[in-house]
């Protein structure tokens, strides 16, 4: 029997029935408060163009001019009080931090409440893995800690990091234009030039940049020499091989050059024109995921 490497995607928590969905952390994202609003985190996101058809792109197109529009201030000038003048600075790093908690503690929360419901989960199949197999996982949930017993040897690469630690969250590559600040430095009388419009703009910038994913490259490769000589096979099960994560499998697929993908496919995710963007397209065979409830 040949060695495989199983890519796990959250499609598989959703196969257990877990609370993980999109729509599920939009209901938690609505739960969330932020600053100054009077709508929750989800409304003020689609607000600014994020409509979550997909878990972390939708983050690429946060419209920062439409949040400068709304939130930036200019300073009581006026004013011979310091805290007047900063007052403008600080609100922005309310709003912003705010909103990127916001979404963070959603996520936190999903995670959570779907981690309380693999308790009173049933294992589907107990012959999934098997000796010489690896697991890639992008799930931060502990899903096949608790339901599987792994055979000797078979090791789980939280590869966003898991319920215990720092998660990786965001999209791939930026989508709106992001306008720099000026340099205070600059001393050509610019009316527009002015500090307490360019620290705003800094911190709304860094609020958009926060939001762009931190990449396991180097952490992968690793884990693909170390744990995955003799791998033959990839599966994958539960993801959807879109954009954002489509640079991990390329390294995978350079590192271990297999003779076969196995992708598994539900309602058309993933669509068969992403997977033939990929370079090895042509070893990749589509398998109906319902199969492994069978």
């Amino acid at each position: 029997m040949q060695s495989k490497l199983f890519i796990i995607g959250n499609g598989f928590d959703c196969m257990y029935g877990l609370p993980t969905s999109v729509s599920h952390f939009k209901d938690f994202l609505s739960m969330k408060k932020v600053y100054n609003e009077t709508n929750n985190a989800c409304e003020v996101l689609s607000t600014y163009g994020v409509y979550w058809n997909e878990f972390e792109s939708d983050l690429a197109y946060i419209d920062i001019d439409e949040i400068a529009d709304r939130i930036m201030q200019y300073p009581d000038y006026l004013s011979d009080h310091e805290s007047d003048r900063d007052g403008c600075i600080i609100n922005m790093e309310e709003y912003t931090t705010s909103l990127a908690n916001a979404v963070s503690e959603a996520l936190d929360y999903m995670i959570e409440n779907a981690e309380n419901e693999l308790f009173d989960k049933e294992c589907i199949t107990k012959d999934l893995f098997n000796e010489g197999d690896q697991i890639i996982t992008f799930n931060y949930t502990s899903t096949i800690e608790q339901l599987y017993d792994l055979p000797k040897g078979t090791k789980i690469y939280h590869i966003h990091g898991n319920t215990y630690e720092n998660k990786i969250f965001g999209y791939c590559e930026p989508q709106t234009k992001v306008k720099e600040p000026f340099s205070v430095e600059d001393n050509d009388d610019d009316y527009y030039k002015d500090y307490y419009i360019e620290q705003q703009r800094i911190l709304l910038n860094d609020f958009y940049k926060s939001f762009q994913k931190n990449y396991q490259f180097e952490q992968l490769k690793n884990f693909l020499y170390d744990e995955c000589k003799r791998i033959k096979e990839i599966v994958v099960i539960g993801h959807s091989m879109g954009k954002v994560d489509s640079e991990y499998m390329e390294i995978i697929d350079r590192v271990i050059n297999p003779k076969q993908w196995y992708v598994s496919q539900y309602n058309n995710d993933p669509d068969k024109n992403t997977l033939n963007e990929y370079s090895f397209a042509d070893r990749i065979e589509i398998y109906n995921s319902q199969d492994l409830l069978k």
